[in-house]
């Protein structure tokens, strides 16, 4: 990851410098994490070379702004809106079908997402909304990939036996992970994980990676950021700790009170847990 200050380093360069050694910085370090982003998104290698590729000759055409960008903003345009409703569910963003779970997983560990609201989302509804419609896929299995249907899993990018996609593959932490927003299917999926596949992805550091009936291909990893949502998570459902801990911090609470629209609900955090396991 570049630091922040590197990065204000190289705006100021390609701005006033007409830095051709900036420009090439920045496409170095910043190529590739876009290209697999783009990816996941297109599922074609030559439309993600071709986006990318547009996105860094955007920023060279417009060199002479970007110096001047004080207040950056991840929302710019109405692009990511989605207000489509996909097996029942309304999706308030994001591509059709919501893409991979790592907004839900990754995005808010620490952040409370109950009652977060900005003129975007209601991001609890967001991402309650976007786990049941991956989890209807797997329940419909339109591929028909082997355990799909059965287990009431989730699926979201992970290393699998050809590389790294979500192409039948299945990833415990895209099920567990979701646990504080649809307890109802991430517990069964707990208990068919261990009933079921046993050993096959169950060790002494939990869950693996990932699995592919289909191939009969089971990973032998434990990646540490997946192991961490899932450990995270099953605790703010079980009693909102780390919801508590980081929603405290000063610093977040200045950061929502400007951001958001209606901040999340006030007091203790709500303890989901209903009856676990």
């Amino acid at each position: 990851m570049i630091a922040a200050a590197k990065i204000k380093n190289l705006q100021e360069q390609i701005a006033h410098n007409d830095g051709a050694f900036a420009d090439k910085e920045l496409f170095v370090s910043f190529y590739n994490p876009l290209l697999r982003l783009a990816i996941t998104q297109l599922k074609s290698r030559n439309q993600a070379e071709e986006a990318v590729s547009d996105v860094f000759i955007h920023i060279w055409e417009k060199r002479n702004r970007i110096y001047s960008i004080t207040n950056m903003r991840w929302a710019e345009s109405n692009f990511f809106k989605n207000d489509k409703t996909l097996y029942e569910y309304t999706l308030p963003l994001g591509f059709d079908y919501g893409g991979t779970l790592f907004f839900s997983q990754y995005s808010f560990p620490g952040l409370y997402p109950r009652g977060l609201k900005d003129r975007y989302a209601d991001y609890w509804l967001q991402n309650r909304n976007h786990n049941l419609i991956n989890h209807a896929y797997c329940v419909i299995n339109p591929k028909k990939f082997k355990g799909y249907r059965k287990n009431f899993r989730r699926l979201t990018a992970s290393d699998t036996y050809n590389g790294y996609n979500a192409f039948g593959t299945v990833t415990p932490t895209a099920a567990l992970s979701a646990l504080p927003y649809t307890p109802e299917f991430s517990t069964k999926a707990l208990r068919d994980f261990y009933n079921d596949l046993g050993d096959k992805i169950w060790s002494e550091y939990g869950f693996t990676d990932a699995y592919n009936e289909t191939q009969n291909w089971y990973a032998g990893s434990h990646l540490a950021i997946n192991q961490g949502t899932i450990i995270v998570m099953i605790e703010n459902y079980r009693s909102g700790l780390r919801w508590q801990l980081f929603m405290s911090f000063p610093e977040i609470k200045k950061r929502v009170a400007k951001t958001c629209i209606r901040k999340p609900l006030a007091g203790k955090m709500m303890v989901l847990r209903q009856t676990f396991i």
